[in-house]
């Protein structure tokens, strides 16, 4: 007698994969700090700063922040600022621990009085590894105009580990 065979099951159920450990969500470290927190004190009361006061800054002063870094790794820096300007030759120096680790090109953010309160950002500025701990950020005006630069806020962040 020939075999019977059995029609194949319809009715199949689906299977789960088989748990596995889960990938660690990875940590966005987002540091700000208000640039009227640190050692240097000229606060300008200006509507669109955050915390509607900017800090204003001269040539070659620098003004120091205490921060403290969560985790060793890779670190961006963002600043915010104004800068009502008679030539774009303003430059400022990012010092981490009194080591530089980047600069800017300040942007004319409008004249004759008018920049003050129109505030723009930089670029990503990376400032490379940063081991965790507290360290000094420094914003140091290399060189600007009689009438400097207005800072406002710094952002540090850590980049994605992808």
């Amino acid at each position: 007698a020939p075999a019977q065979t059995t029609p194949p099951s319809t009715n199949t159920v689906p299977t789960e994969p088989a748990p596995g450990p889960i990938p660690p969500i990875p940590e966005n470290i987002e540091i700000k700090i208000d640039a009227n927190n640190g050692s240097l004190k000229r606060s300008m009361a200006r509507s669109n700063a955050t915390g509607r006061y900017s800090l204003l800054t001269y040539n070659e002063e620098q003004s120091d922040y205490s921060i403290n870094i969560p985790k060793t790794t890779n670190y961006n820096l963002v600043v915010r600022y104004s800068n009502d300007d008679i030539s774009p030759i303003d430059i400022v120096s990012i010092l981490i621990d009194d080591e530089k680790v980047g600069d800017f090109l300040a942007d004319d953010t409008g004249n004759y009085g008018y920049g003050w309160n129109v505030f723009t950002k930089t670029a990503v500025i990376p400032l490379g590894t940063i081991e965790q701990g507290s360290k000094k950020l420094s914003a140091r005006i290399d060189r600007a105009d009689r009438y400097g630069i207005e800072l406002d806020l710094f952002t540090i962040t850590n980049e994605s580990e992808e």
